[in-house]
């Protein structure tokens, strides 16, 4: 068994629909672009509509025949996750793949909007996305 991995090691995930939050630059960024490389249709999350839709412009730009589009998420408000949701549903995109990348580095305490306590670490707010994906 090998102890090193890359991209090339993905198995096939043509047709497959990857969410894939924090996708806007970095590590999230990169696993966008490998999915799309790899023949899925990648949904990119941002908190802003003008860095969902430079991402995507940015992903198309590398990986020519991408299959990908941009849907506004903002994981520290539950009524922006139950927007995302009804987007989502609406399309009736079937959900294979969730990558829950968003996050920031430090660990601030603040409030959601609607007044639930929240530490903001890497992976920011997955039970909230899990909870309401599932």
């Amino acid at each position: 068994m090998s102890k090193t991995w890359a991209a090339s090691d993905i198995t096939s995930v043509f047709g497959k629909v990857a969410v894939v939050t924090g996708s806007t630059s970095g590590l999230g960024f990169a696993a966008a672009k490998e999915l799309a490389r790899h023949g899925a249709h990648v949904v990119l999350t941002s908190k802003t509509h003008e860095k969902g839709s430079r991402a995507v412009a940015d992903l198309k730009k590398a990986v020519s025949n991408a299959s990908v589009e941009f849907l506004q998420l903002d994981l520290s408000s539950f009524g922006s996750i139950r927007s995302f949701v009804q987007s989502f549903l609406a399309k009736g995109l079937s959900l294979h793949i969730l990558i829950n990348n968003a996050g920031v580095f430090c660990c601030p305490h603040s409030k959601t909007a609607e007044g639930f306590e929240v530490c903001k670490l890497p992976c920011t707010h997955t039970l909230s996305a899990c909870t309401t994906l599932a």
